[in-house]
């Protein structure tokens, strides 16, 4: 887990302490200019762990400066590719 790799490593996003699963009909906010197709792809073929996907995929948040949780969803939906976006889809949050 990347609690071990990184103990002391404290990630300040807004949306870390929200209670409840995330349900919106539409982006509040705008879709950063940047370029996302440079965010990680995660494909769940053992070759990436969960983990680092999302350790990546939160520094690439970063980068553009993306701030809010409907736009990180937005995003983080089009990293996942093949059957994971499927399942993460069919998940009960």
């Amino acid at each position: 887990p990347l609690k071990d790799i990184f103990p002391r490593m404290a990630v300040p996003l807004p949306w870390n302490h929200r209670v409840g699963p995330l349900a919106l009909p539409q982006l509040l906010h705008e879709l950063p200019r940047g370029n996302r197709k440079n965010f990680p792809k995660f494909k769940g073929d053992g070759k990436v762990h969960p983990d680092e996907h999302i350790a990546a995929f939160i520094v690439a948040c970063g980068v553009l400066g993306v701030e809010h949780e409907d736009v990180s969803v937005s995003i983080f939906i089009e990293t996942l590719q093949d059957n994971v976006v499927d399942y993460f889809l069919l998940m009960q949050i």
